[in-house]
C-alpha cells in the first residue's frame, strides 16, 4: 500500500508525515496548526481565505455525507476537497501563517481560490459516475486519532429513489444477481446476519464484501445516514491493507481504548438511576468472564458505585451525570485501598483490567463508544488471551447497549427502516459460549434503533449455548460448506418440507466449492445455492 508524504517548514521547524492517504495528512496538517496557536490559526483561515462551514459535515446534492474538521464551535474547516486541492489550501495557508502580520487582508485572496472551486466540481461529477460497486463513503473519523485510512470516492446511484441493496453474489443455476435488502421491512425484517463456514471456504471473503457494501451503500440509506460498522477482530483479517483502503477503516488496538465504560451517555430517552444501570451492566459482564461470585459481583457494584460518589456523581441526581466520570482504574485502586483485599477472582479481574491498560486512564481524553465508532472501526483483539478478549468484547457491547438504547429508534419512511450501525464479531465461537446478556439484547432490540449484528464462526452449533440459542434472533443465513450440519439445525434454519428435503440440504453443504453457499433471504425460495461476491472480486 502506497504512503503520501508531506514535509513543511513551519518557524524553523521542519514538520514531516507518511500516511496512507492524503485525508488523514489534511488533518495531521490542521492539527498541528490549532495545536500550536489557536487564535493565529483562525485569523489565518480568515486572512487567506480558506473555505469553512458552520457545520459539522459537508452535506452532496445526493445524500453524501463527510466530516468537516472541527475548529471551534459552529466552526469548521472544509474537508470535500481533492488532493490538488488540498495541496493548494497548505501553500495558501503556510504562506498566510507567515505574512498574517505584514500584509493587509485580501492580497492573499487570487484566482487559486476560483480555480479550487471548479477543480472540485470537476472531480466531484467524475466520482459521482463511477459505479455503485466500488463505491466508498467517507468514514468520519476523529481528527485527533491517527489511523490508516485512504481517499474515499463518493456515489451516486443510478436512481437516487432505488433502496439501498447489496450484491451478496449470483445463482448457481441462473447466474442472476442476488440482492439482499437491509433497509426494506417488507423484505427484510431486521438485519441480524450468520455467516458459517470452515477455513479456507470463503467465509471471510464474503464478510468483507459485505462489510464494504454496507459501508459504501450509506447513499441510499433512509436519510442518506452513514452506516458506522464495528469490528470485532480476533484474527487478524480485518487489518490488511486491502481492506483497510477499500473501507477507510480505523483500527483501534486493546491499549487505552478512546472510551470509558464507565461514562454516562445521555441520549433522546432518560434512564433513571443511570449509574445505577451502568455499574450493574459492567458488573455482570466481568462476573461472567470470570466466575464471580455473589459476594464478588455485590462488592463490584458498590466499588463502582463509589468511584461514582467520589468524582461527585450521584445516582439519583441527574445534574451531577455530566461531571467526568471515573474509571475502571479507579475502581482498582478502590479496591486496593480496602483493607481486607484478597487475591481472587474479583482482584484477578480488575488487576487484568488495570497492567494491560485497555482502557485510556484519563477520563477527559475519552469519548462516548457511539462517538469512536465512525465509519468502519476495528478492534484487533490477535494475540490477546482469550478471557481478556471476551472481557473486551462484552465490555464493549455492554456499553453499546447502554448507549444504543438512549440514542433513540431510527427513522421509518413507508417500506424503509434507517440503517446506523452494524456490529460484527468474526470466529464468535468462544464469545457466544460466555453467554454475555448485551449481545442477545442488542440482537433482539437492535432493530428499532437500526441496528444488526454480524455473527461469524465455523460450525452452527456454536449459536446454541447452554443459555442461550442465538440462532432464533438471525434472519439471514450464508452457510458455507461445513463437514457436519445437524438435522435439527437444517430444520430451524430452512424448513424442508420433509425429511428427504432435509437430507438433501445436508448434501448440498457439504458439497458446496469455495466460494459457493446456501443463502436465505434473497428470494422468495427458502434458500438459493449462491457463487459468493467474493471481496477479492468486488474490489476487481
Amino acid at each position: 500500500m502506497s504512503t503520501h508524504e508531506f514535509e513543511m517548514n513551519i518557524d524553523g521547524e521542519i514538520i514531516r508525515w507518511a500516511e496512507k492517504s492524503h485525508a488523514q495528512i489534511f488533518r495531521n496538517f490542521w492539527q498541528f496548526f490549532m495545536e500550536k496557536d489557536l487564535q493565529k490559526t483562525i485569523k489565518t483561515i480568515e486572512f487567506t481565505g480558506i473555505r469553512t462551514s458552520d457545520s459539522e459535515y459537508f452535506v452532496a446534492k445526493n445524500g453524501s455525507k463527510k466530516k468537516n474538521i472541527f475548529v471551534k464551535n459552529n466552526y469548521y474547516v472544509y474537508t470535500h476537497l481533492t488532493p490538488s486541492a488540498m495541496q493548494k489550501a497548505y501553500e495558501k495557508f503556510i504562506k498566510g501563517w507567515e505574512d498574517i502580520y505584514k500584509q493587509p487582508k485580501g492580497e492573499m485572496l487570487s484566482m487559486e481560490q476560483e480555480e479550487m472551486k471548479t477543480e472540485e466540481k470537476q472531480n466531484l461529477k467524475k466520482n459521482y459516475e463511477k459505479s455503485h460497486a466500488i463505491a466508498s463513503v467517507q468514514a468520519n473519523h476523529d481528527l485527533h486519532h491517527n489511523s490508516l485510512v485512504t481517499e474515499p470516492s463518493v456515489t451516486k446511484l443510478p436512481d437516487e429513489t432505488e433502496p439501498m441493496r447489496i450484491l451478496f453474489g449470483h445463482s448457481a443455476n441462473s447466474n442472476e444477481p442476488l440482492y439482499w435488502y437491509p433497509t426494506t421491512t417488507s423484505k427484510i425484517m431486521h438485519t441480524n446476519t450468520g455467516i458459517i463456514g470452515t477455513m479456507g471456504t470463503g467465509k471471510t471473503q464474503f464478510t468483507k464484501s459485505l462489510i464494504k457494501q454496507i459501508h459504501d451503500g450509506a447513499l441510499s440509506n433512509v436519510n442518506g445516514t452513514p452506516i458506522d460498522i464495528l469490528i470485532f477482530d480476533y484474527k487478524g483479517d480485518y487489518i490488511k491493507d486491502d481492506f483497510i483502503e477499500a473501507t477507510n477503516a480505523t483500527v483501534y488496538h486493546p491499549y487505552h481504548l478512546p472510551y470509558n465504560p464507565l461514562a454516562l451517555y445521555r441520549g433522546k430517552q432518560l434512564k433513571p438511576l443511570l449509574p445505577l444501570h451502568t455499574a450493574s451492566t459492567i458488573k455482570e459482564t466481568i462476573a461472567n468472564a470470570f466466575n464471580l461470585g455473589i459476594k464478588q459481583q455485590q462488592l463490584l457494584n458498590d466499588l463502582i458505585i463509589e468511584a461514582y460518589s467520589q468524582a461527585g456523581i450521584h445516582k439519583a441526581d441527574m445534574a451531577t451525570w455530566d461531571l467526568v466520570p471515573p474509571t475502571l482504574n479507579n475502581v482498582f485502586e478502590l479496591f486496593m485501598n480496602r483493607e481486607d483485599v484478597k487475591e481472587d477472582s474479583l482482584y484477578a479481574a480488575l488487576k487484568q483490567i488495570y497492567d494491560f491498560e485497555i482502557f485510556s486512564p484519563n477520563s477527559e481524553n475519552t469519548k462516548s463508544l457511539y462517538d469512536m465508532i465512525q465509519g468502519v472501526t476495528v478492534v484487533h483483539l490477535a494475540g490477546y488471551d482469550p478471557s481478556v478478549q471476551n472481557l473486551i468484547v462484552g465490555i464493549t457491547l455492554d456499553t453499546f447497549y447502554s448507549q444504543m438504547s438512549t440514542k433513540g429508534h431510527s427513522t421509518i419512511q413507508g417500506d424503509y427502516r434507517e440503517l446506523t450501525k452494524m456490529i460484527l464479531v468474526d470466529e464468535a465461537d468462544n464469545f457466544l459460549s460466555q453467554n454475555f446478556s448485551s449481545l442477545k439484547k442488542i440482537m433482539k432490540e437492535g432493530r428499532e434503533y437500526g441496528v444488526g449484528v454480524i455473527l461469524s464462526t465455523q460450525f452452527l452449533d456454536h449459536f446454541a449455548t447452554t443459555d442461550n440459542d442465538y440462532a432464533q434472533y438471525i434472519l439471514t443465513w450464508i452457510i458455507h460448506r461445513v463437514p457436519t450440519i445437524k438435522k435439527k439445525e437444517v430444520k430451524a434454519i430452512f424448513s424442508p418440507e420433509n425429511q428427504a428435503e432435509g437430507d438433501q440440504i445436508v448434501n448440498k453443504i457439504a458439497r458446496l466449492q469455495k466460494h459457493n453457499s446456501l443463502v436465505t433471504s434473497v428470494t422468495n425460495n427458502r434458500y438459493e445455492i449462491m457463487e459468493d461476491m467474493a471481496f477479492w472480486k468486488l474490489l476487481n
